[in-house]
């Protein structure tokens, strides 16, 4: 466990990590109901076209998130984490569960898909200032030597709440038929997502405020506009290096899972199963990153990611793209350990980059711009690509892409993991 500046911290680092796994969860089990929403919400002729429609209002969530990181990070930079983190909370889980309640195209028509829409547009604004928020918070609160690790548990807690989404849908696919599944146990799902937010609430309220945010409100003069002049370079930076990893998120957990359906033949349980497997192995391996990143230092770790996109993202993809359970399951495996550096570093490398003065804010801006552009269009442009171009191998290619242009911006920064944060 590392060690924070100050004792009787136990419930902070529980509302950060809970808090923000549990609000992730929130978020991604949309993801895991693509196809039930699909046909309950966007119905036509086109398979493809009710599919591009469906994830077209996946990345609308995200399309928010660079609104939501700049006020709420706007906020906590002016109020506190705490306050925000709070706020973030309250709203995803009340977004979450109207989702459960909202009638189908069949039953109310347009209005069904235009709920929905802004439902998910709420969720998207909340989760713009969760991640971040979290990350601020651990960082502040611990030690020089254990900030990456600090970080990497909040992202490994992202992944934890992705997989807990996973998990329950994966659950109730499993144990009901197909039409129990898309009259009631989608709902079900979400109302349980929705409802566990209340846990994530109680421990959110007594957390401690960062020591450097109460600090840094005595002593900061200045204007913030000023602060983000200085580090407008750290900011176009920060989108770029989070590009890659954006896109390759949701190549785990979004489009994989659709493609080996869709167009592979495998059934809905085998491809929850191997999106389960693979995401776990990603959870465990992220913190070990963080912790070596406080040993060798952030930059080394993030490049071991993105060269490794674009040496192996062709070879890995194409194991996913054979109909094999088991060749499926190693590219996905392999594409989780490839992915994993990048995560365990790139929360605590954002949050350094920063003053404290504009670190909220900031870090929020560049990572969620970056999710918003690459991360939740990447399902769909990845779909598009394939049919566009009639190559399954062609999301490879963008990966590789992103890739190259991560490792040049993760060149052309200082790495401060030995240094005071700002």
């Amino acid at each position: 466990m590392f060690r924070f500046k100050k004792k009787r911290i136990d419930v902070t680092i529980l509302g950060g990590i809970v808090g923000n796994g549990l609000s992730w969860f929130d978020f991604t089990l949309y993801v895991f109901f693509v196809s039930t929403f699909s046909d309950l919400f966007f119905p036509t002729k086109s398979q493809f076209v009710s599919l591009a429609i469906t994830l077209s209002v996946f990345a609308s969530g995200f399309f928010i998130r660079p609104l939501g990181g700049f006020i709420l990070g706007y906020f906590g930079d002016l109020y506190g984490r705490k306050n925000i983190l709070i706020f973030t909370t309250v709203l995803m889980g009340v977004a979450t569960s109207l989702i459960a309640f909202i009638p189908t195209y069949a039953q109310i028509g347009m209005a069904a898909p235009i709920i929905l829409i802004i439902l998910r547009l709420l969720q998207g604004f909340a989760i713009g200032g969760e991640l971040n928020s979290a990350s601020s918070l651990l960082v502040e609160h611990a030690k020089k030597n254990a900030r990456g690790l600090a970080g990497s548990l909040v992202m490994s807690s992202t992944f934890v709440g992705m997989l807990l989404a996973s998990a329950v849908a994966t659950f109730v696919t499993m144990i009901l038929s197909h039409q129990q599944l898309i009259t009631w146990g989608w709902r079900a799902a979400f109302l349980f997502a929705g409802l566990a937010g209340v846990v994530a609430l109680f421990i959110r309220f007594h957390t401690k405020e960062s020591p450097k945010f109460e600090a840094a409100k005595k002593l900061i003069s200045g204007s913030t506009k000023s602060a983000f002049k200085k580090n407008l370079h750290f900011l176009f930076l920060g989108i770029v290096i989070t590009s890659s990893m954006a896109i390759a998120v949701y190549f785990l957990i979004g489009y994989f899972t659709t493609f080996i359906v869709e167009t592979q033949g495998f059934s809905l349980k085998d491809a929850k199963l191997i999106g389960f497997i693979s995401t776990f192995v990603l959870m465990c391996l992220v913190p070990l990153f963080g912790f070596l990143s406080d040993k060798i230092g952030r930059k080394p770790i993030v490049l071991s990611s993105t060269l490794s996109f674009l040496l192996f993202a062709y070879p890995i993809l194409f194991l996913i793209s054979q109909k094999s359970f088991t060749l499926v399951l190693l590219g996905q495996i392999l594409f989780a350990i490839t992915l994993a550096p990048v995560s365990g570093v790139v929360s605590t490398m954002l949050a350094e980059f920063f003053p404290t003065k504009i670190r909220n804010s900031a870090s929020a801006i560049a990572y969620n711009i970056s999710f918003a552009v690459f991360g939740g269009t990447s399902p769909l442009i990845a779909i598009a690509l394939v049919n566009w171009t009639g190559n399954i191998m062609a999301p490879a290619w963008y990966l590789m892409g992103c890739a190259f242009f991560s490792t040049i911006a993760v060149l052309l920064t200082k790495d401060n993991y030995k240094g005071d944060l700002l």
